[in-house]
C-alpha cells in the first residue's frame, strides 16, 4: 500500500478527465445538498417565528382582557367519584380561537 502510494506520488501522470469530471459532479451535488438544506432551516425559522410571534399576541391579549369582556361561567371542584362539589366560583371566561388548532380558555375570579 505504502509503496502504491509513494508511486502515486512520483508519477507525472495527471487524473483523466472523467475522474475530474466525476469530482466536480460530486462537489457540485453535495453543494446543491447544503444549500436545500440551508433554506429548508431558514424557512423553519422563519416559520416558527411568525408562530410563535402570533401566540404572544394572542395570550397578550388573552391575559389584558378585561373582567367585563368575558362570558359569566363557574369553576367546581368535584370529588373523584364527581358527585358532591367541594369549591364552586363564579367566573369569568375567556377564550381564544387565534392560536390555530389549539384554544386557550382562562379564568379570571
Amino acid at each position: 500500500m505504502k509503496d502504491r502510494m509513494t508511486r502515486k506520488l512520483k508519477s507525472r501522470s495527471g487524473e483523466s478527465i472523467a475522474e475530474t469530471l466525476v469530482a466536480v459532479l460530486i462537489a457540485a451535488f453535495g453543494l446543491l445538498m447544503l444549500a436545500g438544506t440551508i433554506n429548508s432551516a431558514s424557512n423553519l425559522i422563519t416559520n416558527s417565528k411568525k408562530k410563535l410571534s402570533e401566540y404572544y399576541e394572542a395570550n397578550n391579549t388573552l391575559a389584558s382582557a378585561t373582567s367585563t369582556s368575558g362570558t359569566d361561567g363557574s369553576v367546581s371542584i368535584n370529588e373523584a367519584t364527581g358527585e358532591t362539589a367541594w369549591i364552586t366560583s363564579k367566573v369569568k371566561v375567556f377564550k381564544n380561537d387565534k392560536l390555530g388548532s389549539r384554544t386557550v380558555v382562562a379564568y379570571r375570579k
